[in-house]
Parts: structure tokens; sequence; C-alpha cells
């Protein structure tokens, strides 16, 4: 599909591309498909946080929400740094943190608390971490990135492509 827009941005006409939606819902539920036929692993909803990987979650911020991420145990050294926490070694490792799971995230949630949730991003973001601001539906309408495109219009979205029901 981006490719068709670039060559109609190119070459100034559009293409017909098929999209089947039971083949993007597969690959995308792959590896959790592949998990329960093969292990017979059943994955359920977890809430805010990644079934497997602490921190990986939404906490609350001065401002809002905000999506903190440092999985890895060199991410999580360096974050345990920049946050200021109290060593401790029982979460060094990522099995040991995920265990623990809901006091890593207490211990981080009173620090997010005292952030504003765009310098949460900002900075998690220079440091090279999976961190994001949790947007309001009024920031996503209000976001740049989307009006420089002309991604709203009155009525809605501007989509650069059009819906059919036709099966072909």
């Amino acid at each position: 599909g981006l490719l068709a827009l670039v060559e109609k941005k190119a070459t100034g006409r559009g293409r017909l591309v098929k999209i089947s939606t039971p083949t993007i819902l597969a690959s995308a539920l792959e590896g959790v498909y592949t998990n329960n036929a093969n292990n017979g692993i059943t994955r359920t909803r977890v809430g805010n946080r990644h079934n497997k990987l602490t921190p990986m979650c939404i906490l609350p911020t001065l401002d809002g929400w905000g999506f903190v991420g440092a999985p890895v145990d060199e991410q999580w050294a360096f974050h345990e740094r920049w946050a200021d926490l109290k060593h401790n070694p029982d979460w060094a490792y990522a099995e040991e943190r995920y265990n623990q799971r809901q006091s890593v995230e207490t211990v981080l949630a009173g620090w997010t608390r005292n952030m504003a949730s765009e310098d949460l991003f900002l900075t998690g973001q220079a440091f090279r971490l999976p961190f994001a601001k949790v947007q309001t539906l009024e920031d996503v309408r209000k976001c740049p990135h989307l009006t420089s495109r002309d991604f709203w219009a009155e009525d809605g979205m501007n989509l650069p492509w059009k819906m059919s029901v036709n099966h072909e």
C-alpha cells in the first residue's frame, strides 16, 4: 500500500491494491497462534503491560499517561540510574523483574507521577529507550504530523485509499 502511494506521488497515477484482512490478522497474530499450536499456551489480556517483559507498561504521569519500556538488562541498569531508583539486586535480570513486575511497576509509577508525559517521552527517546506519550483523542486531533499531511477532514479522516466491500 505504501509503495502504491509513493508511485502515485512520482507518476501522478493511482493503483488498485488488494489487501486481505485475514492475511493481515494472521500475520499480526502469528506468534500467538504458533505458541498455542505448538505449546498449548493461550495468551490472555494483561492490561497495560506486556505479557512477558518488565517494565513494558503504561504508567501515570503528572499530566496523563506514559509508556515505559526498559526490558533488556542493560536498558534497566541505565533506567535505574536515570530514575535515581534504589538499586534492587533482585531486579537485575529480566526474568526476576518479570516475576516481581507489580513491585517494579509500583516503584516506577512513583517516579513517573512526577514527570510530564512529554518530558518522559522525549528524554526516554533521547536515551534510545522505548518510551512513549499516551495521547488523548484531542492530542491526536492536534497532532502536527497528521495536520501537515491534511489527514483530518471536516467529517473524519482523509485516507489515502478508498475502501470497498466488493469481494472480487
